[in-house]
């Protein structure tokens, strides 16, 4: 959804809210008709409406308010796109480029650049919008197009005497689109465009944005980040509305300059709360921030100079910090998520530079969790009717429910014959003992379902991203202990998987939390995180002694190769001294003594200096440079080579614990690459990587890389 607000839909239309009921079904149609769950009018996808049948209803406001605010804010104000593409090809939006991306001119988006794409029609509409005003589009792209109709070519040489620069990608128009006019027609206005010094030829996207540059097209956004995905619109009091977008499946943080003087706005569409920007620094005519966006998340930025239609603007903002940055309590604030060095600049002059230390993260390896079951009820005459569950599962490990060990009497209570047909809701209990804090994120790992609710002490966190990852709680985890209640809905499919014999082979959703971190974060404010905050003070001094504990812990490394220095000298002399002593046997017993004594000393520092290398290798960690899925059913990966190994083990699983992982060995030290093959498409395959090396006929392994994940053509 946010990528198509992204490409410029404005307006979202879900269909398929079928009716409860229908016609019973015939053996002549073989529709499902009134079996549960209900009947739809797509048959195959009978667990797809969006009505009351779904466990996530009771939570489609949250989503229907982000739809609605995102579609007000696209369907009002002018659009401004810094380019205009003139293409004669039909634009399939179902035709991905690169890495699954809809976008065709992906170079013009990751660096800030917009556009609209159009044909015969949209050219003609387009030279009218620039006749009245100029600056309407920025740059004309003629996309890859050897013929055109005269009146086409005859419209870009008027776009072309209005200064707007026009650019020729792949092709140059030279031939005549049609039999009523000539080639020679189109050379002729092809000649008058070069001589007027209109047009530029280019062979590529790179090209392109560097012709644009050269000419100084500025978009209303500067940024240069993959996989940013901007739309602009201007209301009628001047102020600018930034659509922003992280089309990847990674966080992605940047700097954004808006073409725009003011004060720029956060709008959270799930919430409909407008608060003012903690960091940001005016320069010119234009307005700078930064930005950070989870995977998928999007948001909106306003930037006004009226700012009487907005909330009050922080009077101390931050002009620029190595942390994150929010409004706390009407005052900009630095957020800071880990133990680092942090700097940054406030507009009045105050400077934080602080090492802070943030408490430890909590990772839980289960939770309590109590299931709401949907499926068939079977007291009734209504077959569409929904029979409502409730089973305790007690503490329970955090993994897929398809994987939860289930008793026979909690599968009789649930109707199924195991955990694989269970759909509905599910509540999962967490209780952590903190001390003060100011604050903390809860980040989820989830399967194939909604994160419905967060409830921290028994209050619920309010209306919540269900595209987001991580969640702020704020200050809501108070001294001792505290209990955190999430709620998941599912799809669904693997209830009706056991209905229906046509969804027998339907594959089963992985549904359930699968982790869950609290992770602590402290706030610094002009105020609070000056060098004199006898506090932080305090803090330094617990951190620095900490520091210097780790600067211990990781010295031991360097250490241990001074240490394999030492005995590699040791050796060399050893050998030294046994080669002389050698020469020198027939001088007696004490001569025999003395080479008796170096042989020994060499076997011991050779011994000594092998288990110091061993130790060294085991050490080691494979990093992995990327996963990617260059063709259908296939996935290929690369790494960095490790000193000392004699090939590398590659492991790749469907879930991120690998469970049912499969193994490959590269027996090749040289090799730093693998691709496997034959695997399923559009599945998310998990990776990590380790070195292996062979001491005394046995394989000795480094440890593994990080895992990375990627999605299979």
């Amino acid at each position: 959804m946010n990528e198509n607000f992204s490409a410029g839909a404005n307006r979202m239309i879900f269909h398929g809210s079928s009716y409860m009921n229908a016609n019973a079904a015939t053996p002549e149609t073989g529709t499902l008709a009134n079996q549960w769950p209900g009947w739809h009018a797509f048959m195959s996808l009978c667990t797809d409406p969006w009505n009351a049948r779904q466990p996530y209803w009771e939570d489609i406001d949250g989503l229907a308010g982000y739809i609605a605010r995102t579609q007000a804010v696209l369907q009002n104000g002018e659009e401004k796109a810094d380019v205009l593409v003139y293409s004669q090809t039909a634009y399939d939006p179902f035709t991905r480029t690169r890495e699954g991306d809809k976008s065709a001119f992906t170079g013009l988006l990751d660096a800030g650049y917009t556009y609209d794409i159009v044909g015969n029609d949209g050219l003609l509409l387009a030279a009218e919008k620039l006749a009245a005003d100029s600056s309407y589009y920025k740059a004309v792209v003629v996309n890859n197009i050897t013929r055109i109709p005269l009146e086409d070519m005859e419209k870009l040489l008027e776009i072309g005497r209005k200064g707007v620069p026009i650019y020729f990608y792949k092709a140059v128009p030279e031939k005549s689109y049609g039999l009523t006019h000539t080639d020679g027609e189109i050379k002729k206005i092809l000649d008058d465009m070069e001589f007027l010094d209109f047009y530029e030829s280019v062979a590529d996207e790179a090209e392109l944005v560097a012709a644009l540059q050269m000419k100084n097209v500025v978009p209303y956004i500067q940024y240069q980040q993959k996989d940013l995905r901007t739309q602009i619109r201007k209301d009628s009091d001047g102020t600018m509305y930034y659509y922003l977008y992280n089309h990847s499946d990674q966080e992605i943080c940047t700097t954004i300059t808006m073409d725009k003087k003011g004060v720029p706005y956060r709008l959270n569409a799930w919430t409909g709360t407008v608060e003012p920007a903690a960091q940001y620094a005016v320069k010119g005519n234009k307005t700078q921030m930064d930005l950070s966006l989870q995977a998928q998340e999007a948001v909106i930025v306003a930037v006004a100079d009226n700012n009487a239609a907005f909330p009050a603007a922080v009077s101390n903002p931050i002009l620029s910090s190595t942390a994150d940055t929010r409004v706390i309590g009407g005052e900009a604030a630095v957020v800071v998520g880990k133990n680092s060095k942090v700097e940054a600049v406030f507009a009045d002059g105050t400077q934080i530079s602080s090492r802070v230390q943030v408490p430890e993260k909590t990772v839980f390896s289960r939770g309590d969790l109590v299931i709401e079951s949907w499926g068939p009820d079977e007291s009734t005459e209504l077959t569409y009717d929904t029979k409502k569950t409730v089973v305790p599962m007690g503490s329970c490990e955090l993994r897929s429910w398809t994987d939860l060990k289930a008793t026979e009497s909690q599968l009789a209570e649930f109707g199924v014959k195991s955990m694989d047909f269970v759909s509905g809701r599910g509540t999962y209990a967490f209780e952590i003992e903190t001390g003060e804090l100011d604050g903390a994120y809860l980040t989820l790992t989830h399967g194939d379902d909604n994160i419905a609710s967060i409830r921290v002490n028994g209050t619920d966190i309010g209306k919540i991203d269900q595209s987001a990852v991580r969640f702020d709680l704020g200050n809501r985890l108070k001294p001792g202990k505290n209990k955190i209640e999430v709620t998941i809905a599912s799809t669904l499919v693997n209830r009706v998987t056991a209905t229906h014999p046509r969804f027998a082979s339907y594959k089963h959703a992985a549904y359930g939390i699968t982790a869950a971190t609290i992770e602590p974060y402290k706030i610094l404010t002009a105020s609070s995180g000056g060098a004199e905050d006898q506090e932080l003070q305090q803090q330094l001094k617990e951190l620095e002694e900490k520091l210097a504990e780790m600067e211990k812990t990781a010295g031991e490394a360097a250490k241990l190769k001074e240490q394999i220095k030492e005995l590699e000298r040791a050796v060399g002399q050893a050998n030294a001294a046994l080669k002389q002593a050698e020469q020198e046997k027939a001088a007696g017993e004490i001569a025999r003594q003395q080479v008796k004594q170096l042989e020994e000393a060499v076997k011991k520092a050779n011994a000594e200096l092998k288990k110091a290398q061993l130790r060294e290798f085991k050490a080691k960690k494979v990093t992995l440079k990327s996963v990617k899925s260059p063709k259908k059913k296939q996935l290929k990966v690369t790494w960095k080579k490790i000193s000392g190994a004699a090939g590398y083990q590659l492991q790749y699983a469907a879930k991120s614990n690998f469970k049912g992982k499969k193994t490959v060995t590269v027996k090749k030290a040289g090799t730093v690459a693998k691709t496997i093959k034959k695997l399923k498409s559009n599945g998310k395959y998990y990776v990590r990587v380790r070195a292996y090396k062979s001491v005394d006929g046995k394989k000795v392994y480094t440890k593994f890389s990080a895992k990375k994940s990627g999605r299979i053509k």
